[in-house]
């Protein structure tokens, strides 16, 4: 799956370390691989971003984030 937003959420506390997206409907939640949250999340942050995602029951498993 593909979502469009901002990114104004990130939480690397816990093991699922979740961001999310803030688009005009809803935010969605999606979880990150610990190793990702600083290299590649935190530059992006308070960006417009693409995500692809695979939908894991209620939560949505990161595979890739860009700039829009």
């Amino acid at each position: 799956m593909r979502l469009q937003g901002t990114l104004l959420f990130a939480d690397a506390r816990g093991a699922s370390n979740p961001i999310r997206l803030v688009a005009d409907r809803k935010d969605d939640k999606i979880n990150v691989e610990p190793i990702v949250m600083d290299d590649i999340v935190r530059p992006l942050w308070n960006s417009e971003v693409l995500v692809e995602g695979v939908q894991c029951g209620s939560l949505i498993e990161l595979r890739e984030i860009d700039p829009v």
